[in-house]
């Protein structure tokens, strides 16, 4: 689990933590798949391509 590999001594998150962090995660990923669209774009392709995100 990613929390013991900080610390033994928390086990426990708030509901507030896990929306907190599930928020950060899809605006992470919503953004990565836009900008490698505008990669696949620039590329004059409609597909993304894995060597988009890269």
């Amino acid at each position: 689990m990613i929390t013991q590999e900080f610390s033994q001594e928390i086990n426990r998150w708030t509901a507030e933590a896990l929306v907190a962090i599930q928020e950060a995660a899809e605006d992470f990923l919503v953004h990565l798949f836009e900008d490698g669209m505008l990669c696949a774009i620039h590329a004059k392709r409609v597909t993304l391509s894995e060597w988009d995100l890269i």
